[in-house]
């Protein structure tokens, strides 16, 4: 099976005689969407690469769609807010024990 769409180009010969091997991840784990919840684990499985195979020298290589790329940025954006409340929290907490410790 020829890629479909732009053909993408093998990274290692040149040649244009590429095929979609599988999207990570294709079966997304149900355990991730429980902890991850529905949205995040969406925008995840977006900003996975699709894998390619180059048909003349078998080199495997992966590459992201520009859907993909804004997927992973969003992914990377969310994580940092998750991030960011989780350590303020922290934060919060161990001021009132240091607070009600003394």
């Amino acid at each position: 099976m020829r890629s479909e769409g732009k053909v993408k180009p093998c990274p290692k010969c040149g040649s244009k005689e590429t095929q979609v091997v599988a999207k990570r991840y294709w079966l997304y784990p149900s355990g991730c969407f429980i902890l991850l919840g529905l949205t995040v684990g969406m925008i995840h499985q977006l900003q996975a690469p699709i894998e390619y195979e180059c048909l003349s020298c078998d080199h495997r290589f992966a590459k992201r769609t520009p859907l993909g790329i804004v997927g992973l940025v969003l992914f990377i954006g969310v994580a940092v807010v998750i991030a960011y409340f989780f350590v303020i929290y922290i934060l919060q907490f161990l001021f009132l024990i240091l607070v009600q410790g003394l």
